[in-house]
């Protein structure tokens, strides 16, 4: 199994997050908080360019930096996950 696949595999797996949902989830995150891409990209230590392209679905965004950008943006991991429909059960009367 490559590195690429296993990443996927803790993504989409254990945290249930798609590619294309988290980095539109952190794109809009950071958009509506006034955070500086260029600041976070500098923190995560790649490129502009790298940065970019990761938030415009150019190139994936791996593990180990969804690990850090839920740190630096001080979120839980799972924060970016998709919305869980609610469920009569769940639902208080």
């Amino acid at each position: 199994m490559h590195s690429t696949e296993f990443q996927d595999i803790i993504l989409n797996k254990v945290l249930k997050i798609s590619r294309k949902g988290l980095r539109l989830k952190i794109k809009e995150f950071i958009k509506e908080r006034g955070i500086s891409q260029t600041l976070l990209q500098q923190l995560l230590g790649i490129s502009a360019s790298s940065f970019r392209a990761m938030l415009n679905g150019k190139r994936g965004i791996n593990v180990d930096e969804y690990f850090m950008i839920c740190n630096l943006l001080n979120v839980p991991l799972d924060y970016f996950r998709p919305e869980q429909p609610q469920n009569e059960e769940n639902l208080a009367v």
